[in-house]
């Protein structure tokens, strides 16, 4: 997880503008203060717009500020990702589909073949019991992880599925160590030592070619 951040190849996608398409905050938006950390949008086609970026609320969505101080609400489908400085490290959010919605993720751990995220997510809880006996559902923010093998699209996995759902990701390109997932040293809290493991394996593999 301490790797330098790598070149971030952009596409060819025409840029979208986001000055004329995104949604404009009202008055009350957040200003440029010391807390919204400073940083850059990374557009489609590979320009840099400087200037202050919130923390991602929702699931996909950030608030811009330009340099110029205006406010802008920035969906994830409309740029390549952001990077933001927190206390002198860049820490990069890229634009991810995972094939139900997108998310800005975290890049936490950069592979030859197989790459870490995390991301906020928001879950509705519907266990609470008002004094009528109905349901008193509440929604849960929290932070998902999600693996991306290859470019192809980001698979969350989490305690609950883990041993399943890792088995099926790993077991076409490196089965043996498939088998090892849910043994002791192989769970979800060994999650990036399997990732390195997974990635040493596959970069073998290509060498004896």
């Amino acid at each position: 997880m301490n790797r330098p951040l790598p070149p971030i190849k952009l596409n060819q996608t025409p840029f979208i503008i986001i000055l004329f398409f995104s949604l404009i905050f009202s008055g009350q938006a957040l200003g440029a203060d010391e807390q919204t950390p400073r940083g850059y949008l990374v557009t489609k086609n590979g320009k840099k717009l400087t200037g202050s970026i919130s923390e991602v609320f929702g699931e996909n969505q950030i608030l811009f500020i330009n340099d110029f101080g205006t406010p802008y609400k920035i969906h994830a489908a409309l740029i390549y990702g952001f990077v933001i400085n927190r206390q002198g490290k860049n820490i990069f959010y890229a634009s991810k589909f995972s094939g139900k919605k997108w998310h800005f993720m975290q890049l936490l751990y950069k592979g030859e073949s197989m790459n870490l995220y995390s991301a906020p997510i928001i879950q509705l809880q519907n266990n609470a019991f008002n004094q009528f006996g109905g349901g008193n559902p509440k929604l849960i923010h929290s932070d998902a992880f999600f693996v991306e093998i290859n470019g192809r699209l980001p698979v969350q996995v989490s305690r609950v599925n883990f041993k399943k759902s890792m088995r099926r990701l790993l077991k076409t390109e490196a089965p043996e160590l498939a088998k090892l997932i849910g043994s002791k040293g192989y769970r979800f809290k060994n999650l990036q030592e399997i990732i390195l493991k997974y990635n040493e394996i596959i970069q073998k593999s290509l060498i004896s070619l």
